[in-house]
C-alpha cells in the first residue's frame, strides 16, 4: 500500500485495487471487501496510462451501468449513462492510445450491439449508437493483434453480413455506409454478390484463426460451414468433422452433438453399404468360417453413440433427445431400450426441448417404457406444441380426435390439423383431408375440400397422399370426374417413391387396363416390388396370378404362401383365398376345418365374399355343423354390403323357409336388389317367380318378359331363349316371330343348348320362320352334342327317316340310345321300336320290351300299348294277363278306340287261358277271320315274329292292312314302319 501511495507505480496501485474487490481469493484478500478503495487505486493506476488498469476500469464502469434497483428510474437511467460514457472512455484511452486488444475488443462489441457488453439493453434508453464500421475496425483491430474472441466477433459479422448481401442485395442499394463500401458505384447486385463472396472469405479466415487459437465456439462455427456448405462453401465434412473434434476433445457438449451426428451418418451409409455386400457375396459352403468379420462387442457404444452419450451426460438437451431416439430405435449398436428411452427423453424434456417433449409423449401414448398415460401424453404433446413443434400439434389433434387423454372433440381435432396443415405438415394435411372426406366434426362431407388438402401434402412429395389423390381421380370423389390419366399420374408418383401400397394400386391398373394399357408383366413387377416390402395387397394380388397362371408360371405353392403370408398380415381377400384353396383342395389337401377357419377370419373384417362362402358351408352343413340360421345371418351381413350374391342366397333362403320364416315377399325385395346390380340368377329367378306365380306372387307375364329382356340385353343365354319364346307365344309382351327367333338365334349362338333345340324346332316346322329341314338338323345335333336329350331325340329321328340329313340307321339308333339312357320317354319309345322292328339292329323281343316298359313306366300310352300286347301274346317277355290287364287299363284312360277293341276281345269270356304261358292262336285267328281288327292286329303281329305260325312278313303285311281298313291306328303305324324297313331291306 505504501509503495503504492509513495512510488505512484500503476502495477502496485493495480494489484492493490485487486485487493480490495470481493472478488479476491481467500489466500490473497488480506484487506476488507471495498469497491470504492478498490475503484480508487484503479482509478490512480488508469489515471498514470497503465493500459490494463485502464480497461480494468472500463470494466468496472460497465457493472456500474447496469445500476441498483431504485425506483427512482430517471436518476438510474442517468447514473447508468454516466458509467457508459466513462467506460467507453477508458476503452478508448487503452484501445487508441496504448493499443490494448482487449479494449478494442470491448469497443468493437458496444459499437455492434449499441450497448456495453453486461448490459441486456433492455428497457433503457440507447446511449451508444450501433455503427458497424466502428465495431468492423476494432474488431479486427483486436483480431490482429491476435484476440481470439474478437476474431470469433469478427468473423461472425463478416458471415452475418454476407448473407444480408447475398439475400437482400437490391434491398441494399443506397441503406448507406453500412452496408456497402463508399466506391460501390450504387450497389447493384454483381458488386453485391462479390462482396458477400469476400465476406465468405473473410469469416472463413477469422473463424480459423480463432478456432486454431483453441477457440471453441469458433471451432464450432467454422465445423459448421464446412458441413454444410454455407456462404458458398463446398462441403466438406472430414474437415468439418476435425474441428468438431477438437471442441468435443475439450468437452463442448455442442460440438460433441455435431461430431455425433457427422459420425452418425458415416455409420449409417457404411451399414448400408454392407448389407448391399452382403446380399451379392456368394456365401460358401463349409470351412470353419474363416474370413468372417468379427462381431462388433455387445451393447458396445459406437463412435456416434458414444459422443452422444458425452453431450448428453453434460446436458445438452438435442443429445439427451437424440440419445432417447437411438435407445427407442435400437440403433448404434444399442439394443431397443425403452426404459432408457425415457430417462434420456425425460431429461431433454425436463430442460424444455420440444423434440424430446413429443417423444417422451409418444411413449406415454403408446405405454413404451413407461406406464401408459393419455393424459400425461396430451400434457407433453401441449408443451412441445407450444413451443412450435409441428409433429406435436399433429399429435394433440390425434388424441382429440380419437378421445384420447381429452374428451373426443372432432372440431378440436380439426383446429390442431389445421394448425399444423397450415405450416405444411403433410401429416396433418392428410388426417384434415380425411376428416373433411368422412365429414367428421362437420355437418356434412366436403370431398372438395378434403381433395384439396390431399392435394396440399401430394405436392409436398407425401407418398400416402399422392395415393389418396390416384384414388379420388379413380373414382371420382372430391375432384370433377373420373380421371384415370390424373390417379396414374399420382399413383406412379407414389409407387416411384417406395410406397407398397402404392405399388400394389399400380400392377392393379396393370392388371386391368385402367388408366394404363393392360399389361401382365408390368403388373407382375409391381406386385412383386409391393410383395418385396411385406405390402399385404401386393402379397395377395401377386398370389392370385401365381394361382391362375396369369403373367406367371401357374405355382398353387407359391400361391399359398404368399396368401398365407398376407393372410398372417390381416388381408381379408388373401384370408378367403386360403380358404378357398382349402375348401376345394386346389393346390392343397382338402380341409374343410381350414377353409372355415379362414373364411370365418376374413368374414369377421367385413369381406362379403367370405361371409358368402362361410353362409354356404353352414346351409349345406359342410365343414360345420348345419344352422340354416347362422347361414341367414352370414348372407345377411353380405346383402347388407350390397353383395349381390349375398342378397340373392338370402332371398332363397326366405324363398324356401331356411334358418328364417317363409316369406315370399322378403325374398322378392332382396331378388330385386340383386337384380337392380345386374346379378343374373336374380334377374332369371324374378322372370321364373312372375311368369310361373306363387301364392305371394301374381302372375304378370309383362312384368317377367321385363326381367328376362334385362337379362336377355346383359347377355345371358337362358334369358335370350326366354324373351325369344315369350315373342313367339306373345306372352307378356306383343307376338313377334321375328323378335322372338332373332333372340331365340342368339341364344343358340351363345350355346345355349335350349335356344339351340328350339331354333331347330322352328326351322323344322317352319314356325315363324321358313322352313328348312336342313338348317333345323344342324341346329339339333349342335345341342345334341352339348348332351340334350330332346335334341338327340331329334337327331335320332332325323338320321332315321332322313329328315334334313341323309338317312343313317346305326346313328339313328346311337342318338336314339344316348337320349334313352338319360331317361327321354319318347326316345325309349323309339329303342324299343328300334329293336321291335330290326332298324339298325338285329331284332331283338326282349330288349325292344325293356325299352317299351321303361317308356311305358313314363306313361307314354304308345308304349304302354306294345307293353300290354307284349304281355298278352308273351311276345319278349313271359306272357301275363295281369300285366297285359294293367297296362291295358292304363292306356285306356287315354282313350284310344284302338284301346279299347284290344280290351273287350282281352275280357272275351270265350277266350281261352293261356297253357303254359302259350296262347290259343287259332281263337285269334277265328276272331280275325270274322272281321275283328283287333284280333288281324294280333295275328299280323304274329305271324311278324313268328309265334305260332313260321314268320310271314307278306301274311303280316295283309293282316295290318285289313285291320287299318277297319281304323286300326296301330295297325296303320305299323305298317307303315313295316312297309319302310320293307323298302330300306330291298335298297
Amino acid at each position: 500500500m505504501l509503495k503504492a501511495e509513495h512510488d505512484h507505480t500503476g502495477d502496485s496501485q493495480l494489484h492493490l485495487a485487486k485487493l480490495f474487490q470481493p472478488s479476491a481469493s481467500a489466500t490473497t484478500c488480506l484487506l476488507p471487501n471495498n469497491l470504492h478503495w478498490a475503484f480508487y487505486w484503479t482509478h490512480q493506476a488508469a489515471q498514470r496510462g497503465h493500459v490494463r488498469a485502464q480497461v480494468q476500469l472500463g470494466d468496472i464502469e460497465d457493472a456500474g451501468a447496469q445500476g441498483e434497483e431504485t425506483t427512482d428510474h430517471a436518476a438510474a437511467a442517468a447514473a447508468a449513462a454516466a458509467a457508459t460514457t466513462m467506460a467507453m472512455a477508458w476503452y478508448r484511452h487503452a484501445a487508441d492510445e496504448a493499443g490494448d486488444r482487449v479494449a478494442q475488443m470491448r469497443l468493437g462489441i458496444a459499437y455492434m450491439l449499441g450497448r456495453l457488453n453486461n448490459s441486456d439493453g433492455e428497457g433503457q434508453t440507447p446511449i451508444i449508437k450501433v455503427d458497424m464500421a466502428q465495431a468492423e475496425m476494432w474488431l479486427r483491430r483486436a483480431s490482429e493483434q491476435g484476440e481470439m474472441t474478437a476474431q470469433h466477433l469478427l468473423a461472425c459479422m463478416y458471415f452475418d453480413r454476407g448473407a444480408v448481401a447475398v439475400e437482400g442485395a437490391v434491398d441494399s442499394v443506397g441503406d448507406g455506409d453500412r452496408d456497402r463500401d463508399d466506391n460501390s458505384g450504387g450497389g447493384d447486385g454483381d458488386g453485391e454478390e462479390n462482396r458477400a463472396e469476400k465476406d465468405a472469405e473473410e469469416a472463413v479466415k477469422w473463424f480459423r484463426r480463432s478456432a486454431e487459437q483453441g477457440y471453441t465456439i469458433a471451432q464450432i462455427n467454422l465445423g459448421m460451414m464446412y458441413e454444410y456448405g454455407l456462404r458458398g462453401l463446398d462441403k466438406q465434412p472430414q474437415v468439418a468433422k476435425d474441428w468438431y473434434r477438437r471442441a468435443a476433445e475439450h468437452g463442448n457438449a455442442q460440438a460433441q452433438y455435431q461430431l455425433a451426428e457427422i459420425l452418425e451418418e458415416e455409420e449409417d451409409h457404411q451399414e448400408r453399404a454392407d448389407a448391399g455386400a452382403e446380399e451379392e457375396e456368394e456365401v460358401e459352403e463349409g470351412g470353419e468360417g474363416e474370413g468372417e468379420a468379427a462381431a462388433p462387442e455387445a451393447y458396445q457404444d459406437s463412435p456416434a453413440v458414444m459422443w452422444y452419450r458425452r453431450a448428453a451426460e453434460q446436458g445438452f438437451s438435442k443429445a439427451q433427445a437424440h440419445m432417447g431416439l437411438l435407445y427407442m430405435e435400437g440403433r448404434g449398436h444399442l439394443v431397443k431400450d425403452a426404459v432408457q428411452a425415457a430417462r434420456w427423453l425425460r431429461q431433454a424434456a425436463d430442460q424444455g426441448h420440444a423434440g424430446g417433449q413429443y417423444s417422451l409423449g409418444c411413449l406415454y401414448r403408446d405405454g413404451d417404457g413407461v406406464e401408459q398415460d393419455d393424459v400425461q401424453a396430451v400434457a407433453l404433446f401441449r408443451q412441445a406444441a407450444d413451443q412450435g413443434l409441428v409433429v406435436a400439434l399433429t399429435s394433440l389433434g390425434f388424441m382429440c380426435m380419437h378421445g384420447r387423454g381429452v374428451e373426443q372433440d372432432c372440431a378440436q381435432a380439426m383446429h390442431w390439423y389445421r394448425q399444423s396443415a397450415d405450416q405444411g405438415s403433410a401429416i396433418a394435411q392428410i388426417n384434415l383431408g380425411i376428416m373433411y372426406m368422412e365429414g367428421q366434426g362437420l355437418p356434412a362431407p366436403d370431398r372438395a375440400e378434403g381433395a384439396r388438402w390431399y392435394r396440399k401434402a401430394a405436392d409436398q412429395g407425401n407418398a400416402v397422399a399422392q395415393l389418396n389423390m390416384a384414388i379420388l381421380y379413380e373414382e371420382g370423389k372430391g375432384v370433377e370426374k373420373i380421371d384415370p390419366v390424373e390417379a396414374e399420374r399420382w399413383c406412379r408418383r407414389a409407387a416411384d417413391q417406395g410406397l407398397p401400397a402404392a405399388q400394389a394400386k399400380l400392377g392393379w391398373y396393370y392388371r386391368t387396363g385402367f388408366a394404363v394399357e393392360e399389361n401382365l408383366a408390368e403388373a407382375v413387377l409391381w406386385y412383386q416390388r409391393a410383395a418385396a416390402q411385406e405390402d399385404p395387397v401386393g402379397l395377395t394380388n401377386l398370389g392370385a396370378l401365381h394361382q391362375t397362371g396369369l403373367g406367371v408360371n401357374q405355382d398353387l405353392d407359391v400361391a399359398l404362401t404368399m396368401f398365407r403370408q398376407a393372410a398372417k398380415l390381416g388381408n381379408k381377400r388373401a384370408q378367403y383365398s386360403l380358404g378357398w384353396l382349402y375348401a376345394n383342395g386346389c393346390g392343397v389337401e382338402q380341409d374343410l376345418d381350414e377353409a372355415v377357419r379362414w373364411y370365418a377370419l376374413s368374414a369377421e373384417q367385413g369381406f362379403a365374399e367370405a361371409q358368402v362362402n362361410l353362409g354356404a358351408m353352414y346351409r349345406a352343413g359342410r365343414g360345420v355343423q348345419k344352422d340354416e340360421a347362422a347361414a341367414v345371418a352370414l348372407f345377411r351381413k353380405a346383402a347388407e354390403q350390397e353383395d349381390p350374391t349375398g342378397q340373392h342366397n338370402l332371398a332363397w333362403m326366405y324363398m324356401e323357409g331356411e334358418g328364417t320364416v317363409k316369406d315370399v315377399t322378403e325374398a322378392v325385395r332382396w331378388f330385386t336388389k340383386a337384380a337392380e346390380q345386374d346379378f343374373l340368377d336374380s334377374i332369371n329367378a324374378l322372370g321364373i317367380l312372375y311368369r310361373t306365380g306363387d301364392s305371394e306372387v301374381e302372375l304378370d307375364d309383362a312384368l317377367a318378359f321385363s326381367w328376362y329382356r334385362k337379362a336377355a340385353e346383359l347377355g345371358d343365354a337362358d334369358a335370350c331363349n326366354c324373351v325369344g319364346w315369350m315373342y313367339s307365344l306373345g306372352q307378356g309382351v306383343e307376338q313377334s316371330f321375328d323378335e322372338g327367333i332373332s333372340w331365340i338365334r342368339k341364344a343358340a349362338e351363345k350355346g345355349h343348348v335350349g335356344g339351340q333345340y328350339n331354333l331347330g324346332k322352328m326351322y323344322s316346322e317352319g314356325s315363324g320362320v321358313e322352313k328348312d329341314e336342313e338348317l333345323a338338323f344342324s341346329w339339333f345335333i349342335k345341342a345334341a352334342e352339348q348332351g340334350d336329350a330332346e335334341a338327340q331325340l331329334k337327331v335320332g329321328v332325323c338320321y332315321w327317316l332322313n329328315i334334313g340329313v341323309e338317312q343313317d340307321l346305326p346313328k339313328a339308333v346311337s342318338w336314339t340310345h344316348k337320349a334313352a339312357e338319360q331317361g327321354n320317354m319318347d326316345a325309349e319309345r323309339n329303342l324299343g321300336a328300334m329293336f321291335d322292328f330290326g332298324i339298325g339292329v338285329e331284332r331283338d323281343d326282349t330288349m325292344a320290351f325293356s325299352w317299351y316298359l321303361k317308356s311305358a313306366t313314363k306313361g307314354h300310352a304308345s308304349a304302354q300299348f306294345s307293353v300290354a300286347l307284349m304281355f298278352e301274346l308273351g311276345i319278349g317277355t313271359p306272357q301275363n294277363d295281369d300285366e297285359a290287364r294293367h297296362w291295358y287299363e292304363k292306356v285306356l284312360a287315354e282313350g284310344s278306340d284302338d284301346v279299347e277293341r284290344h280290351i273287350q276281345a282281352f275280357n272275351d269270356p270265350d277266350r281261352p287261358k293261356p297253357k303254359d304261358g302259350v296262347v290259343d292262336y287259332a281263337w285269334y285267328l277265328q276272331r280275325a277271320q270274322g272281321g275283328d281288327p283287333a284280333a288281324q292286329f294280333h295275328i299280323a303281329l304274329l305271324c311278324e315274329k313268328g309265334r305260332g305260325y313260321d314268320q310271314d312278313i307278306a301274311a303280316a303285311v295283309g293282316w295290318y292292312n285289313a285291320a287299318a281298313n277297319l281304323s286300326h291306328v296301330s295297325a296303320s303305324a305299323r305298317l307303315a314302319i313295316l312297309n319302310l324297313f320293307t323298302e330300306s331291306e330291298k335298297e
